[in-house]
């Protein structure tokens, strides 16, 4: 029950107004168990968080889109 009520939340703009650092360290609290450290990350999962974070290049958003344009187009 927690977890259709967790994406209720986001699918309402419940967390829009959190920042980005806020809400990684939030929902990777409640998947993990532990908290989220970004100052010095030693995990995988961590390390993701933290080029989320801090490698954020226009290319990378024009790469997302062209791929959801191809899988848009193979699904016509």
């Amino acid at each position: 029950m927690k977890n259709h009520i967790y994406w209720l939340k986001i699918s309402s703009g419940f967390y829009d107004g959190m920042d980005d650092e806020t809400f990684l360290k939030m929902a990777y609290k409640r998947k993990f168990g532990k908290e989220l450290d970004l100052n010095n990350p030693v995990t995988f999962n961590e390390k993701l968080q933290w080029l989320k974070l801090n490698d954020q290049k226009p290319e990378y958003t024009e790469m997302v889109d062209n791929r959801k344009k191809r899988i848009g187009q193979s699904i016509q």
